[in-house]
């Protein structure tokens, strides 16, 4: 599956930590509103 898009694609597009990405697509932890947003949006592209 050469398409696949893995975490560390989106946290390198939008420079940011794996760890940040994984945070907002499993809905844990604590993060800015916003930048849960601007992650998810990246997911779906």
């Amino acid at each position: 599956m050469a398409g696949r898009v893995t975490i560390q694609d989106i946290a390198d597009a939008l420079g940011l930590s794996r760890n940040t990405v994984s945070k907002a697509i499993n809905n844990t932890g604590i993060l800015a509103e916003a930048t849960r947003e601007k992650i998810l949006r990246a997911r779906q592209r």
